[in-house]
């Protein structure tokens, strides 16, 4: 069931899920099947299955935070992941209005990714951190080009746009 959701067959890992309960009721299958409903936007089973698998590890704080974020309850979202390092807790961190401690979870994070540079970028720009904010960006599109294009009508740079660096940067 895990590896068909990871694939993009929620309808096959919801069946799997259920056979694996009925062989054995435990939270972690539980857990599973809520990520399937959340992955169906029925939040409000998802939140019933979360909640019923609490007690399952770490993973049900985290899905219980992806779910808050959707909903756009940034401090219960936060509040699930804890100290949890990883893009969506930073992403949290950041519409929380903490932009350091994102940049700051980003930048410690093992993986580099141009989504995580980008939001580093984003969130240097909102503290005014120009240097930074030109490193993340750079690092960003040096990663994947196509998020010049996206950087360009990005409201977060508009102060930047007629700068030469913003324009080298993106080009």
């Amino acid at each position: 069931g895990y590896v068909k959701v990871l694939i993009g067959h929620p309808a096959d890992a919801q069946a799997d899920f259920e056979r694996a309960k009925g062989i054995r009721d435990i939270n972690i299958i539980t857990n599973n099947m809520g990520v399937v409903a959340l992955d169906q936007g029925d939040y409000d089973k998802a939140e019933e299955l979360f909640t019923a698998a609490m007690g399952a590890g770490d993973e049900v704080n985290y899905n219980m935070g992806i779910l808050k974020l959707m909903e756009g309850d940034y401090e219960a979202a936060a509040n699930y992941y804890g100290s949890t390092a990883s893009f969506n807790s930073a992403l949290t961190k950041f519409l929380n209005g903490n932009f350091e401690v994102c940049y700051n979870m980003l930048r410690d994070l093992q993986e580099e990714t141009a989504k995580g540079y980008y939001l580093m970028a984003v969130a240097m720009a909102r503290t005014g951190d120009v240097e930074r904010m030109y490193n993340a960006l750079s690092s960003c599109v040096a990663r994947d080009a196509k998020w010049k294009a996206y950087a360009a009508k990005d409201v977060e740079f508009y102060k930047y746009w007629e700068e030469q660096t913003f324009m080298e940067t993106i080009q």
